[in-house]
């Protein structure tokens, strides 16, 4: 029970730190992100880019799906406009991932994380400068917390319990499931993520468990554009429709990939344990194999979705 504790309070951590470091960089931004999303998505290149960009500063994909699928339902974006953001968050989110992976070794430095604290402490007592007090904070908890994690996951993984979930979690299928529980629990595949790379510093992660579960993460964050897109709201749910078909095509086409290579009789590569920077690799390779997929079909794929998200009120309507 005790571990169990230790993990929840290590995850909470985890996730508020995440939290506290997206405010803190939204805040920096200002309207900024609105302005961007309105202004620079004139071409399907410029869309991914800014989707990209903006999610990579706010380190949240779920906020800039849900601000695109607003300004799609206010009439700001149009769908062939919103889709390219959508693809282009998908690749930002990847971010998190990476500097989860470049600064590993940062929160076993004391002075670090001291500074860290310290200067944001200063800074967050600024009102002129809280949102930067923020950003640091925010980096010195998600840091601490994935170090938290990572020691408290030790001891969890030589249970009985949680080597099951390992074994289920190497099977595709179950895999992918848990993550998108995993990521609709926390409402983020970024913090999903994370806590997927602190895990793997147990060695128990293999790939073959790795990718089923990152491919589920993508899926899963989809949940909450849904949410938004409630009510009755065409258009926000067009675009709602488009971020949830892009990842569940493109995790269908990377679960193939899977399959195949474990049909090749190769799989002994898949269960080789997964590191940080190789779940890093997998989620960023995930994402840019859907973009260079969609972006060339992003008219095609727009029809689509207006196809299956019209004509059901047209042939009523009809009646």
């Amino acid at each position: 029970m005790s571990l169990i504790c230790k993990m929840t309070c290590a995850i909470a951590l985890f996730i508020f730190g995440i939290s506290l470091l997206g405010d803190g960089l939204s805040s920096a931004a200002g309207g900024r992100m609105e302005w961007a999303l309105q202004r620079t998505t004139d071409t399907r290149l410029r869309g991914f880019l800014t989707g990209t960009v903006v999610t990579a500063v706010v380190q949240s994909s779920t906020a800039v799906s849900v601000l695109t699928a607003e300004l799609t339902q206010s009439g700001i974006l149009t769908l062939r406009r919103t889709i390219p953001v959508l693809i282009g968050a998908n690749v930002g989110t990847t971010a998190t991932a990476w500097l989860l992976y470049a600064m590993r070794d940062l929160p076993k430095a004391l002075f670090f994380s001291s500074l860290l604290a310290a200067v944001g402490i200063i800074l967050y007592l600024i009102p002129s400068r809280r949102h930067w007090g923020s950003v640091l904070l925010g980096l010195f908890l998600l840091l601490s917390g994935m170090e938290a994690v990572t020691a408290a996951a030790q001891p969890l993984t030589q249970t009985a319990l949680v080597h099951r979930c390992f074994t289920a979690a190497g099977q595709p299928l179950w895999g992918m499931l848990g993550g998108i529980l995993l990521t609709v629990l926390m409402q983020s595949s970024s913090v999903s993520v994370g806590l997927l790379q602190a895990l793997s510093f147990s060695g128990q992660v293999s790939y073959a468990m790795a990718i089923p579960v990152v491919l589920g993460q993508n899926v899963g964050t989809c949940l909450t554009v849904f949410l938004v897109a409630a009510g009755g709201k065409q258009r926000a749910g067009q675009a709602a429709w488009a971020h949830l078909l892009f990842n569940v095509i493109g995790s269908g086409v990377m679960l193939c990939l899977l399959l195949l290579v474990k049909w090749l009789g190769l799989g002994e590569i898949l269960t080789q344990p997964a590191d940080c920077m190789g779940i890093a690799v997998i989620h960023t390779v995930f994402n840019l194999t859907g973009a260079v997929i969609f972006l060339p079909l992003n008219e095609p794929f727009a029809s689509l979705i207006e196809y299956l998200t019209v004509r059901p009120q047209s042939v009523s309507a009809s009646r």
